[in-house]
C-alpha cells in the first residue's frame, strides 16, 4: 500500500485470471476491434475537405432547444427533419434502452444528458459515455445496426426530438447531409469511449469525477448536477465512499458546492486543473477533427461543405 486513501484507487485487472476479469478483458479486446475497423473506415471520408466544419459565433439566446447534429443540415433540411420529429421529456432516471433491445426510436437531445452504459455478470452497470445535444442516442441505425448495443438511461433531465427508426433510416438513405453529420457524430462517440475506458483502468477517482462534472457541464450547459453520490459512483464504477472523499475534496478546495443530491461547479478553471487530462485531451482530438469545441457545437450551428483550419493540438 502506498499510503493514499484505498477508496481511490482503482482495481488493476491486467493480470487478473478469475473467469470474470478474463471476460471482462476478452469484451474490451473485442469491441476495439469493431470500433478500430469503424475509425479506420472513416479516416479518409475526415480528410476531404467537404466533409469539415467550421462553428458559427453562436449569438445571444441561441443557445436553448437545439441539437448539433440537426443544426449541421441546411437550414431548410432542418426544419423539414424537425417536424418529422416529436419533442419528448427526458426525465431523470428514465431507461429509454436496454442492451440487445430492438431499436423503437431514435432520441436528438436539446437538454439534459443520457448515460450510455455497460452490464456484465449481472453486475452494476458501468458508464462509458455521455449523450447530449451534441449528438443523439442511435447513431447505430446509420451503420444498420437496429439493436441497443449497451444500456442508455436519462442522467440529467431534459428534452429531446424523437424519430422512430423506420423514419430515420428512410431520411439517412436520402439525405446525405444527414448520414454524414450522424457518421462524425458516432465516430466522436467512439472517441470518448474509448478514452472513458482508459480513465477507468489508470485513473484515481478525484480527476475522474473532475472529469465527469466538466463532461456533463460540456453537454448540459448548466453547472449544477441533480446526483446524489450512489448515483454518482454507479456512473463511475466505484464504491460510495470513494465519491464522498472525493466531493469533499473538490469542495474543500472550493471547486464545487454540494448538498443532498446536488452539486454545483464554482470554479470551472480549477475543476479543469483538477480533472485528468482525459477531458483536455477529447477536447484537443475534438476541435481537430471538427474545428470545434464541444460547448460550441452543442450551442452554435455549423454547415455542410465550410473547410476549416485545424488547430495544433497540445500534447497529451
Amino acid at each position: 500500500m502506498d499510503g493514499r486513501n484505498p477508496a481511490l484507487q482503482y482495481r488493476d485487472t491486467s493480470n487478473c485470471r478469475t473467469p470474470e476479469c478474463a471476460n471482462a478483458q476478452t469484451l474490451i479486446r473485442y469491441e476495439y476491434r469493431v470500433l478500430g475497423k469503424f475509425c479506420r473506415s472513416m479516416e479518409g471520408k475526415l480528410e476531404r475537405p467537404e466533409c469539415r466544419r467550421e462553428a458559427i459565433t453562436m449569438t445571444e439566446g441561441c443557445k436553448e432547444d437545439r441539437n448539433a447534429i440537426i443544426e449541421a443540415l441546411p437550414e431548410e433540411e432542418g426544419r423539414r427533419f424537425t417536424a418529422l420529429c416529436h419533442r419528448t421529456e427526458l426525465r431523470q432516471g428514465d431507461v429509454l434502452w436496454e442492451p440487445n433491445q430492438d431499436l423503437q426510436a431514435a432520441y436528438f437531445p436539446t437538454s439534459g444528458v443520457i448515460s450510455l452504459a455497460m452490464t456484465l455478470d449481472n453486475r452494476s452497470p458501468l458508464e462509458l459515455g455521455l449523450v447530449g445535444r451534441d449528438g443523439m442516442l442511435g447513431s447505430t441505425v446509420s451503420l444498420g445496426i437496429l439493436t441497443a448495443p449497451m444500456r442508455a438511461e436519462v442522467q440529467v433531465a431534459g428534452t429531446a426530438l424523437m424519430m422512430a427508426t423506420a423514419q430515420l433510416q428512410q431520411e439517412l438513405r436520402s439525405n446525405s447531409h444527414l448520414l454524414e453529420s450522424v457518421h462524425h457524430y458516432e465516430f466522436r462517440l467512439m472517441m470518448q469511449t474509448l478514452q472513458t475506458a482508459a480513465c477507468m483502468h489508470f485513473h484515481e477517482i478525484e480527476p475522474r469525477l473532475a472529469r465527469w462534472l466538466l463532461m456533463t457541464r460540456d453537454l448540459s450547459l448548466t453547472d449544477t448536477v441533480h446526483l446524489t453520490h450512489s448515483q454518482l459512483a454507479h456512473a463511475l464504477g466505484v464504491r460510495r465512499s470513494g465519491i464522498t472523499h472525493a466531493v469533499g475534496s473538490l469542495h474543500r478546495r472550493g471547486l464545487i458546492s454540494h448538498s443532498r443530491g446536488e452539486i454545483r461547479i464554482l470554479d470551472h478553471a480549477g475543476l479543469e486543473r483538477a480533472a485528468c487530462r482525459c477531458h483536455a485531451t477529447l477536447t484537443n482530438r475534438y476541435r481537430v477533427v471538427f474545428g470545434t469545441d464541444i460547448e460550441q457545437r452543442t450551442s452554435a450551428p455549423w454547415h455542410p461543405g465550410t473547410p476549416i483550419v485545424s488547430p495544433q493540438t497540445p500534447g497529451e
